[in-house]
């Protein structure tokens, strides 16, 4: 809800700052007025790209700021942290005698983004996890690479193939596609996805047979060093 933020709004409060051997940090001045500013059902991507924010054209980008939204709902605007340390702070006022707002506006604030933000997701990004390349049943090809296609929920931050983490490509938000090198014969493929703390995600799991005929291939027909 803060719309000077940098690549939302205004944007002219708030500055980039590296400390000597840390990462970059994004100082906010001025987000007083943030909790009212906005509604709290105010469009998460007013504004976002401009002139020097990500490109949410970009399925990756798009996905992965989704999944921030997603983190945000359900970590830090489930309100259990912030409620204490508002309630903390607003009694240490009264306590010494400061004549200070109840931060119960705060608080339905953040609540109701929380509710909002979960209902857009929910209906605009969910997703089964599954391979959908021939409808995620098991086929014979002649080629032995395989663009292997499926689609994720946001929950799931890395794709495992027989174990092996995998750089897949998202071509949308919830779809992605990963070239997979079969060996000849018949390829069990177990595909798996993960989440953030490396956690295998409930039903984040599917499986696909694939039959390779095509002969082997040596690797010195194929590698080539200069």
């Amino acid at each position: 809800g803060n719309n000077d933020s940098f690549a939302y709004g205004g944007g002219q409060n708030m500055y980039a700052y590296k400390p000597v051997g840390d990462t970059w940090k994004m100082l906010i001045w001025d987000i007083d007025f943030a909790f009212a500013a906005q509604p709290a059902n105010s469009d998460p991507f007013q504004g976002i790209g401009r002139s020097n924010g990500i490109d949410l054209g970009e399925a990756a980008y798009a996905r992965r700021y989704w999944q921030i939204l997603q983190d945000l709902a359900n970590g830090p605007l489930s309100g259990t942290e912030l409620s204490l340390l508002l309630d903390t702070k607003y009694s240490a006022m009264v306590a010494n005698g400061r004549s200070i707002e109840n931060p119960a506006t705060i608080k339905n604030y953040v609540s109701a983004r929380r509710a909002y933000l979960l209902d857009l997701i929910a209906t605009s990004v969910t997703a089964s996890f599954a391979i959908t390349l021939n409808g995620g049943a098991g086929f014979s090809t002649s080629q032995n690479l395989l663009s292997l296609v499926g689609t994720a929920p946001l929950a799931v931050r890395t794709i495992t193939i027989n174990g092996v983490a995998f750089p897949v490509t998202w071509t949308s938000t919830t779809r992605w596609t990963a070239q997979v090198a079969l060996d000849t014969g018949l390829n069990p493929l177990l595909v798996q996805g993960w989440d953030a703390a490396g956690n295998a995600v409930a039903g984040a799991s599917a499986t696909i047979a694939v039959t390779n005929t095509a002969p082997p291939e040596l690797p010195q027909d194929r590698l080539v060093i200069n």
